[in-house]
């Protein structure tokens, strides 16, 4: 995989962080426009356990300090799992980590970012799309894990 860029450097973060920022203000006003008002469950998950949606065997790090674990879904049945936690690999082995599952287990990387302090990369399957996150600040590396669907969950009608 080729990284978005080759400059490092805290502006680099900081434009990834606005981008980001921006996109999720896009969403926001495309979930406002699309159902009328945006209204999500969230529902906090033991860190003992994983939030749904989580692909058998996909790499976690045993023992991490877990900071977030939860779902959370729309009203017209969306859904997001996310996991974040405290790192003792570093950035590179972490994104070495998640590059190669993804790429054994045939998922389709849409985007990666390759800096000192962040690393990113978003891939798809079967309906599916899991961005990981990976940052490293004063010496704490953290990974944020988040599963989304791109269409509401199915639902069955009885007449």
């Amino acid at each position: 995989m080729t990284p978005l860029s080759t400059k490092s450097g805290s502006g680099w973060v900081k434009i990834a962080a606005v981008i980001l920022i921006v996109g999720a203000l896009g969403w926001l006003a495309w979930q406002r426009q699309d159902s009328g008002s945006l209204e999500v469950t969230t529902r906090e998950v033991a860190p003992s356990e994983l939030p749904g949606m989580f692909p058998e065997g996909f790499p976690l790090e045993n023992g991490a300090t877990v900071l977030q674990n939860y779902t959370a879904t729309t009203p017209d049945g969306r859904q997001q799992a996310t996991r974040a936690f405290v790192s003792n690999r570093s950035l590179e082995r972490n994104m070495q980590t998640y590059s190669d599952y993804l790429s054994v287990d045939h998922w389709v990387v849409q985007a990666t970012k390759d800096e000192t302090a962040y690393k990113a990369i978003m891939a798809e399957k079967e309906g599916l799309t899991v961005q990981v996150v990976m940052t490293e600040a004063s010496g704490t590396k953290t990974v944020q894990v988040t599963f989304t669907t791109a269409q509401p969950a199915a639902t069955s009608t009885t007449p």
